[in-house]
């Protein structure tokens, strides 16, 4: 019998090995499958070591936890047997990545068996597989520090590079703050009726708000790519499994080719984080954290084990807890002045994607409930342009989560006035969309091209340029950001970006509305009854009415400037017929989208 510190030497360190050496085929396994897992977070090149790291230190912390009672037993538990254990958790690990749920029963079989096959392989020569056991694990650990450090390395070479053009003279910064999942219909700024926005409000009035702005798509991917490009989603590749194309330049990447230092802080997981194409252009992108809550979900074992314990561990503190994807605005903002601040005076392009107000609605639970203004059950309450509101409208906590947001830009802007560089900001606070809380009987996004999902804010402070206190009334759409940026900054790309800048509207109160689309193609996985699950959705703004086209070719026409929560169709009333056939048939002729 081996010694209880000879046994408690091969028990982990081949608990290790096979644990390391499962992350890394898992690791391969999601790259042959292009990381299509749903389930999992998409790691981009922490693939590479991440799930390594995670699977490694889970099946360490299980053989230390369990060592007291494996060595009780290490006369059983011989060599053999080790190997056979670990082998089927390993095989576990790897198969569970590439089969689909229903195969979970065999999948464990299939484990097992590769368990008993190791089990016999090493009896045939159980001092080759310790020798080789011992010799594995040190170079996996070693391989998955080398890639983790070298990616971060990489990366910075890539940012000083991007910094070699040198700086244009005088020119101000930019930054655009937008708020995942608002809309303006929850804004105090714009006159909800909870005191949901006090800093915007504030900006709003020290610069120009858009009283009506609306996004070019319900949802993150299509509306991000249409404000970097100033182009509407049908001349973009960005869709449901679609990565946003680079056929089309972006904002990042005129800024970078001017000298200005760029940078991108975002807390979307799902849709802006680097293999969704946003990135493109930015010398620094900063998404996935490096922690360890980051590393922890990793793997798919890592996964399971926090969807198991989901309720329990959510409470833990610090690193350790699983709501890492909650990438918060205190942490972004601690991120971004970071940077900020080690640019040594360098005009930048700084652009924030908040989460905290999306789904599932997320605020620090210290921080306190928007004030209680009491609703009453029966009847309308004063709300945004006049409307009735009721209670089946809005979500305390969604409130509360636009809450905490706009208390942290407010900490922001002190930091940035504390070190001298905000009145020489461009500040563009906006949305990519909004959400629907069951106006039209849908919860969400993504799913319809009602206004509650597209009206967003849009707020401009750049004391140099936008007058305080300006409210336009002239509709705008979210691809008129870039045109807006290039033009405030005085850059050489101005032809670059479709769209019209922003500024127009206060330099010439006459400016034109343009007609303003917003656009979604056929939904995925989404129930039949949805409006998106029909087919390709297409609408157009003009002149306060909102024309809908259905993927079934249903129309719907709606005077929002009296009717704001589209109760009411007129596409059937007689005295709109010429311009819905029009209008539809603008709708019917634009391009289909790119796949």
């Amino acid at each position: 019998m081996t010694s209880k510190r000879e046994f408690a030497q091969q028990w982990l360190s081949t608990a290790l090995a096979f644990g390391l050496l499962s992350g890394f085929l898992e690791s391969g396994s999601r790259v042959l499958r292009a990381d299509a897992s749903p389930d999992l977070v998409k790691l981009g090149a922490y693939v590479a070591w991440m799930p390594a790291a995670s699977a490694g230190a889970i099946f360490l912390a299980f053989a230390i936890a369990a060592l007291p009672l494996a060595g009780w037993q290490r006369s059983r538990l011989t060599t053999p047997r080790i190997a056979g254990l670990f082998g089927a958790l390993a095989a576990f690990n790897v198969l569970w990545v590439v089969s689909p749920p229903f195969a979970l029963y065999a999948v464990a079989i299939m484990a097992v068996g590769i368990g008993v096959t190791l089990t016999r392989w090493a009896a045939s020569s159980t001092d080759r597989f310790a020798r080789v056991v011992g010799r594995v694990w040190p170079p996996l650990l070693a391989a998955t520090a080398v890639v983790a450090i070298g990616i971060e390395v990489g990366r910075g070479i890539h940012e000083r590079r991007a910094l070699r053009t040198p700086p244009p003279a005088g020119a101000p910064n930019v930054l655009v703050l937008l708020l995942d999942t608002v809309r303006a219909m929850n804004l105090s700024a714009y006159g909800f009726f909870r005191p949901t926005s006090p800093v915007l409000s504030e900006l709003a009035a020290q610069g120009v708000r858009f009283e009506e702005a609306y996004s070019t798509s319900p949802w993150s991917l299509p509306s991000h790519a249409s404000m970097f490009t100033g182009r509407w989603p049908h001349e973009i590749r960005a869709d449901w499994e679609t990565p946003f194309d680079d056929e089309h330049p972006t904002l990042a990447e005129a800024m970078t080719r001017a000298g200005f230092a760029t940078g991108g802080f975002v807390a979307n997981l799902n849709y802006t984080q680097r293999q969704s194409g946003i990135a493109r252009g930015f010398a620094h992108y900063d998404d996935l954290l490096t922690s360890p809550r980051q590393v922890l979900q990793s793997s798919r074992i890592g996964q399971w084990l926090v969807n198991t314990w989901h309720e329990r561990v959510r409470q833990l503190p610090g690193p350790f807890n699983p709501m890492y994807h909650r990438k918060s605005a205190e942490v972004l903002h601690r991120r971004l002045l970071g940077w900020i601040d080690g640019l040594g005076g360098r005009p930048f392009l700084a652009f924030v994607n908040y989460f905290d107000a999306h789904t599932r609605y997320y605020a620090p639970g210290t921080f306190p409930d928007p004030p209680r203004i009491p609703i009453p059950e029966q009847g309308p309450v004063p709300s945004l342009w006049g409307a009735p509101f009721t209670p089946k409208a809005t979500s305390a906590r969604y409130d509360k989560a636009i809450s905490y947001v706009d208390f942290e830009i407010g900490r922001l802007f002190d930091e940035l006035r504390r070190r001298g560089t905000l009145d020489n900001t461009i500040v563009i606070v906006t949305s990519d969309h909004g959400e629907e809380f069951r106006e039209h009987g849908i919860f969400g996004h993504g799913n319809t091209l009602y206004l509650p999902a597209l009206r967003i804010p849009m707020l401009v402070r750049f004391p140099a340029s936008a007058p305080a206190g300006r409210v336009v009334k002239t509709p705008v759409s979210l691809r008129d950001v870039a045109a807006t940026v290039v033009d405030l900054a005085g850059i050489a790309d101005r032809a670059t970006f479709p769209g019209r800048s922003l500024a127009s509207h206060w330099r010439d109160s006459t400016t034109p509305a343009d007609t303003i689309l917003a656009e979604v193609n056929k939904g995925i996985n989404l129930p039949s009854s949805y409006p998106v699950s029909k087919g390709d959705m297409r609408s157009m703004f003009v002149a306060g009415k909102h024309l809908i086209l259905g993927g079934d070719g249903v129309v719907e026409l709606y005077d929002v400037t009296v009717d704001p929560w589209q109760q009411r169709n007129l596409a059937n009333d007689s005295a709109h017929q010429a311009f819905v056939a029009s209008g539809t048939r603008y709708l019917r002729e634009l391009p289909g989208p790119k796949r």
